[in-house]
């Protein structure tokens, strides 16, 4: 059979005001119109106007929250619009490239920076996300994803976890009070930062209703982190410090971790005065 060619875009495109094109009855432009999101008592959202929230959403990841040409930013907003999201996530945008993110690269004259903003990269995301404000779309913005090890961390040891396969980044090491220090300087570059085509910065903009500290962390979450020694070492004191605050002595721990069986889960060797509480992996 003859082939037909068949046009594709590289964006959904819905004819205006057609069946498929859910902006003008789902969505409320601008975002941020009836103020601030906030929990009711009851764990509803609701704005601060008083009008209920709900949220359906959707993720733009690494390049696809930097299109560099305005045409595509109309596109990207508007499909997404189409398609009745108003809400989206922008996820693993901190990285030091342009095109896939919005820190400084390195340079001729200068190492790349893990707290730095880049003014094109920051350009781009600040047009996208003026650009979903304007249809009703709303933020829900990442300050940890894909941070990389760079001295402006702070932490002592981050070329020895560049070099040791931690591509996790700086979850493998939160919350290491050096990477805790670096977190508050990262976001407050990024919430201080104004963006030029609505007047504020993020932190000010009640179009962002989500800000996640960091993205898919815990205190004792094992993706198979590689760490140093010494960031091991920390993980493991600091915990055995924490059991020693919350329960004084050894005697009262071994109570508290023993079940209804007589089983303790606390070994015979450990004792978090000695510092020998083997820190969990979940």
């Amino acid at each position: 059979a003859d082939l037909v060619p068949w046009p594709e875009a590289a964006y959904l495109r819905f004819a205006s005001n057609s069946v498929g094109d859910a902006r003008g009855w789902l969505l409320d432009a601008p975002a941020g119109k009836h103020g601030w999101v906030k929990a009711r008592p009851d764990g509803r959202l609701e704005f601060a106007d008083g009008t209920p929230a709900r949220f359906w959403g959707t993720t733009l990841t690494y390049a696809g929250s930097f299109p560099d040409k305005p045409e595509e930013v109309d596109a990207i907003a508007d499909a997404l619009a189409a398609c009745g999201y108003n809400l989206v996530r922008f996820h693993h945008n901190d990285i030091p490239r342009v095109g896939l993110g919005y820190l400084r690269e390195k340079t001729d004259t200068a190492p790349s920076s893990a707290i730095e903003l880049d003014p094109v990269g920051m350009e781009r995301l600040d047009r996208i996300a003026a650009a979903c404000f304007k249809r009703g779309i709303y933020i829900h913005l990442d300050l940890v994803d894909s941070r990389p090890w760079a001295a402006d961390t702070g932490m002592a040891d981050w070329e020895a976890l560049s070099k040791v396969g931690n591509h996790a980044g700086w979850k493998g090491v939160w919350p290491h009070p050096d990477m805790v220090a670096a977190w508050k300087r990262a976001a407050t570059a990024l919430l201080s930062h104004v963006n030029p085509y609505t007047g504020r910065t993020w932190g000010e903009e009640p179009g962002v209703v989500v800000i996640e500290a960091l993205n898919e962390n815990g205190p004792f979450w094992d993706w198979g982190f590689t760490v140093t020694d010494s960031v091991r070492q920390w993980h493991v004191a600091d915990w055995n410090r924490w059991l020693l605050k919350r329960y004084g002595t050894r005697d009262v721990l071994a109570k508290r971790w023993t079940d209804g069986n007589g089983v303790s889960g606390l070994h015979p060797d450990e004792d978090p005065a000695a510092g020998t509480v083997h820190r969990p992996a979940l």
